[in-house]
């Protein structure tokens, strides 16, 4: 696991995945409760945990894009700190391609 973004009692961080996708997981910052945030199909990295708290906002790369490479489509996703599902708020593509859109990541 990697350093990430520490937020109230948690800290937020990456597993680079060696088999699977790199997911988001968190901890209180001796190391216990560790959780699982994210299980899916992309490669998630730098949670940023809204300023309130209920919230945390993420980069997902499809699975076959390894680091965070320039020039690659990005999904900036987020999810209720609480649980249930990852909500796409949009993606680098659209942002291109529409001229309208504004992605902030």
């Amino acid at each position: 696991m990697t350093a990430g973004v520490f937020a109230g009692w948690k800290i937020y961080l990456l597993q680079l995945g060696a088999e699977r996708s790199d997911a988001i997981w968190r901890m209180k910052p001796d190391g216990s409760d560790q959780e699982q945030v994210t299980s899916d199909d992309y490669n998630n990295w730098f949670a940023h945990p809204s300023p309130d708290g209920r919230w945390i906002v993420f980069l997902s790369f499809p699975k076959e894009v390894t680091g965070h490479p320039a020039n690659k489509d990005v999904t900036l996703r987020m999810r209720a700190v609480s649980g249930g599902d990852i909500v796409a708020l949009g993606n680098s593509s659209a942002a291109r391609n529409d001229q309208r859109s504004v992605v902030v990541a």
